[in-house]
């Protein structure tokens, strides 16, 4: 699948700092047997995010016609948290490209997917944003970056992350951001919450 985010950009005296600037950021992935996943590419689009018919939009979607990917994706899952309107416009009327949102509260699963009132999918039917369970998954992507090859066997374990070799760090960097911080009630553990280090 390709996984997008959406970027505001960091500005300083009313200027994008470089290599800030409002963009979109793609991240097309793979998956496997035994959980195993490859990160095939990373893509940044730079551009307005704030119309959903210009900019890094107009962009990814002429990615997508196009069919630029060395993989084609399957689904594509666009962050609307930030620009939430625009996504969901921009995944309007359109094939397998869904909003999604993290959602902390979900009380089980990874996932859950709620209709969007007003918005439907190419063939017709209602529109799915995939709220995410924001913890769980956290913690997975967590675990399984701290997992090794087996020196003796070679064998990779179930649920390794693969990524390019030439992948720069800031994008590890991206992905353990947070860490967990447990949250107390009456002196136990009632959960986790995730805070930028």
């Amino acid at each position: 699948f390709l996984g997008c985010d959406i970027q505001q950009g960091n500005m300083r005296d009313g200027k994008y700092l470089p290599g800030k600037e409002q963009r979109i950021e793609a991240y097309l992935w793979g998956f496997g047997l035994n959980r195993r996943s490859w990160l095939i590419d990373k893509y940044v689009i730079p551009g307005d995010v704030t119309d959903f018919r210009s900019g890094a939009f107009a962009t990814l979607r002429t990615m997508i016609i196009n069919k630029v990917f060395p993989i084609q994706p399957l689904k594509i899952f666009i962050d609307s948290r930030y620009q939430t309107d625009e996504v969901r416009k921009f995944c309007d009327r359109s094939s397998n490209i869904y909003p999604i949102m993290g959602e902390s509260s979900l009380k089980r699963g990874y996932f859950n997917r709620v209709e969007l009132p007003g918005f439907r999918s190419a063939d017709g039917a209602p529109l799915s944003m995939h709220e995410l369970n924001t913890n769980p998954i956290k913690r997975r992507i967590y675990n399984a970056m701290s997992l090794k090859r087996d020196p003796m066997t070679g064998v990779y374990p179930d649920g390794f992350m693969m990524f390019p070799a030439d992948l720069e760090h800031s994008v590890f960097e991206q992905l353990t951001s947070e860490r967990p911080v447990p949250k107390e009630k009456n002196g136990k553990i009632v959960g986790y919450a995730w805070e930028a280090h």
